[in-house]
């Protein structure tokens, strides 16, 4: 444990440095090998230029048509607008929540996608301009999908002819952005308008049918995939993505950034903790707008050039086949998942595949249990994580049930070092329990109910609590005084027992 805990940030400190942003590590897997295979969908087999062609038309296109991006002027216009002046004293609070106003002052360009191999052109595509890409959940709708839009600043929105129905009964609320609908199955090698500028909120709002709206795919095969014209100063603050909480039931959605650190670091975490390889083939049939998939499992393309089966939706009677006809080595999971997997009839093939590991959240004793023996899965890599908190454990020692590991037994220096800890509250209430002479909260011991908190610490830039895109619920988040006064807290709001 301690091992892999120095390893990760000896090697953090060397992206940093060096500033490896995701758009280097998908370049530089490009570049090694363009006619390996990054995705696998529904028989179709795109290679790493295949991605990497598209999303070259992407980036020309947001340049040259929609003229966004963060280029190095754009950078000298608006340094100090963003950062504020820097002479100008700010105490540590203050210094957090302006990056909390800052999460939204970014280009951001709303996609509503299916599972599709074209959402990763995308992604790379809108980060090389330094935009970002936000994923819209496929299935909200009305009220909700009009909060989705409230709480991004979404400059265009590009979606799949099956979203719009549902983008058009919402029409009247919607901002006043360009629409574009992206038909992965229209032909691409047909005249199109090159100046054709999208649809329009009244457009869609009076259902006018624009045959022209239909070629957009076409539209961006037209663009060239030559280099960007511009120069885009890069940085590990960059924002690649924008998701929306998985466990958002209604109200106001939350929205959450994810930047270049926080992909990459995730990713090396992973790689570090559970062992996972170059020649690790993924399959992926979570949808991609929830960070599982779409910053997990994507960035094993990104980042360490891996292989996978991308599923437009899981099915549990499709999912060991999809498994043993890609000769996939990893799947990734989460609770439900393998609940439904258990429910099949069995069969006597059930443990005949290649899959070597299967990763994921959300599994509980019994079912981890009955997996393993029924299905032959030589490993489960359990984490935990959330999509906007600081916070990840996991259980590398296969343990069933459990959802991670934190090393308070190793000894003083760890127990110092380490982020992430569960503090003792109190089990009717649920209220965190405060020393009462110092004020400080108490950590949970062996049988504790507990809260995971993750410490948020000056200098350590993995450790940093990005928050929503509203300055106001990112505070809701936030506590103080928990291990030393004036110290600053991410509360995950998820309880959690110690069993050593």
């Amino acid at each position: 444990c301690a091992i892999l805990f120095f390893t990760f940030q000896i090697r953090i400190r060397w992206i940093l440095r060096r500033n490896r942003v995701l758009i280097k590590y998908f370049d530089y897997n490009v570049q090694r090998h363009p006619n390996k295979t990054a995705i696998n969908f529904n028989g179709e087999c795109f290679t790493f230029q295949n991605v990497s062609d598209l999303a070259q038309k992407i980036s020309n296109w947001i340049e040259t048509s929609l003229q966004l991006g963060h280029d190095d002027e754009w950078e000298r216009l608006n340094h100090r607008k963003q950062n504020g002046d820097d002479d100008f004293p700010m105490n540590r609070e203050a210094k957090i929540h302006r990056k909390f106003e800052n999460n939204k002052r970014c280009t951001q360009i709303g996609l509503m996608f299916g599972n599709i191999p074209e959402l990763a052109s995308f992604i790379i595509g809108i980060a090389r301009v330094r935009c970002s890409a936000v994923l819209f959940n496929t299935h909200t709708r009305h009220e909700l999908l009009l909060n989705a839009f409230r709480a991004t600043d979404c400059k265009v929105f590009i979606f799949e002819p099956k979203f719009l129905s549902i983008i058009q009964e919402i029409a009247p609320q919607l901002p006043d952005i360009r629409f574009f609908m992206y038909d992965r199955n229209e032909s691409k090698n047909i005249i199109v308008d090159p100046y054709y500028n999208g649809l329009s909120r009244q457009d869609l709002e009076e259902k006018y049918d624009d045959p022209k709206a239909k070629q957009f795919a076409a539209i961006l095969n037209a663009y060239p995939i030559t280099p960007v014209k511009k120069n885009y100063p890069y940085t590990m603050a960059d924002m690649i993505q924008f998701m929306f909480t998985s466990g958002t039931t209604g109200g106001n959605i939350k929205c959450v950034p994810v930047d270049n650190i926080r992909y990459i670091g995730g990713n090396l975490s992973h790689e570090l903790v559970f062992g996972f390889h170059h020649s690790d083939h993924f399959y992926v049939c979570l949808p991609c707008y929830h960070a599982f998939a779409g910053v997990i499992g994507l960035s094993t393309i990104f980042i360490t050039g891996n292989t996978i089966t991308l599923a437009e939706k899981f099915s549990a009677s499709k999912f060991w086949n999809d498994c043993r006809t890609n000769q996939c080595t990893i799947a990734l999971y989460i609770g439900e998942i393998c609940r439904y997997l258990l429910a099949q009839p069995e069969h006597p093939d059930d443990g005949k595949h290649s899959l070597r590991m299967m990763f994921g959240l959300g599994l509980n004793k019994e079912h981890w249990i009955r997996l393993r023996k029924r299905f032959n899965i030589p490993k489960i890599a359990e984490y935990y994580a959330s999509s906007e908190g600081n916070i990840l454990i996991a259980n590398h020692q296969n343990v069933p049930g459990s959802c991670g590991f934190i090393p308070y037994y190793y000894g003083p220096l760890l127990y110092t070092l380490w982020p992430c800890h569960i503090i003792k509250v109190d089990p009717i209430t649920l209220e965190l329990v405060r020393d009462p002479k110092t004020g400080l909260c108490k950590m949970a011991r062996n049988g504790d109910l507990g809260m995971m908190v993750g410490e948020i610490r000056k200098g350590q830039i993995f450790t940093e609590y990005l928050g929503y895109t509203s300055a106001e619920e990112s505070t809701k988040k936030l506590i103080r005084n928990v291990r030393q006064h004036g110290d600053f807290v991410f509360v995950s709001g998820d309880l959690m027992e110690m069993d050593f």
